[in-house]
C-alpha cells in the first residue's frame, strides 16, 4: 500500500510545487488544470510505466503478492497494458484536451475492470494477498474517480468563464433619497 501512498504524494506535491511557480495570474480552471495534469501524469502515466516494469520484469515477485502461480501468461498483457496506459498518461504532459479527456476515459476503463477482477478473485478465491485487496484494489477505484472528478470539474471551470467579482465587492451607486 505504501507505493501507491507514495505516487499519490508525489502527484499532490507536483501540483503544489507546479501552482507554486507559476508565474501568470491563474483562474480556477488553470488551478484545475495544474491539479488535473498533475494527477494524470503521476497516477496514469508514471504508475503505469513503474506497473509495467513491476509485470514485465519481476513478474515472478508480482505473481506471489498477487496470489497467482509465477509464469502466468496475463502477466505480459497486464504489463503492455500498463505500459500503454503509462504512455498516454506521460504524454498529457504536451496534449491536454480531448487526449487528456480520453486518456482518463480509458485507463478509468483499465482499472475499474482491473479492480473488479480483485474483487471476483477476492470472493470467490478468497485470495486476500495484498496485491489482491490492498493497494492495488484501492488505487483501481481511487485513480478513476479522482481523475474523472477533476476532469469535470475542471471542463464545468473552462465553461464558466474567469470567476465574476462576487457581489459584495461590487461599488453599487448610492441611491438618493427622494
Amino acid at each position: 500500500m505504501g507505493i501507491y501512498v507514495f505516487y499519490f504524494v508525489v502527484a499532490v506535491v507536483t501540483a503544489l510545487i507546479w501552482q507554486h511557480r507559476e508565474k501568470r495570474t491563474r483562474d480556477h480552471a488553470r488551478t484545475l488544470e495544474i491539479w488535473l495534469v498533475s494527477f494524470v501524469v503521476v497516477l496514469i502515466g508514471v504508475v503505469g510505466v513503474a506497473a509495467f516494469i513491476a509485470h514485465a520484469f519481476f513478474a515472478k515477485s508480482i505473481a506471489e503478492q498477487i496470489g497467482f502461480p509465477a509464469g502466468n501468461p496475463f502477466q505480459f498483457e497486464v504489463a503492455v497494458a500498463d505500459l500503454a496506459f503509462g504512455v498516454l498518461g506521460l504524454l498529457c504532459i504536451k496534449y491536454r484536451g480531448g487526449f487528456m479527456a480520453a486518456t482518463i476515459i480509458g485507463a478509468s476503463v483499465f482499472l475499474v475492470g482491473d479492480a473488479y477482477g480483485h474483487v471476483v478473485q477476492w470472493v470467490n478465491h478468497d485470495k486476500t494477498e495484498p496485491g489482491n485487496v490492498g493497494g492495488p484494489l484501492i488505487a483501481d477505484i481511487v485513480v478513476p474517480v479522482a481523475t474523472i472528478a477533476l476532469l469535470a470539474l475542471h471542463d464545468r471551470a473552462v465553461k464558466r468563464g474567469p470567476a465574476t467579482t462576487p457581489e459584495r465587492d461590487v461599488q453599487r451607486p448610492a441611491v438618493k433619497a427622494a
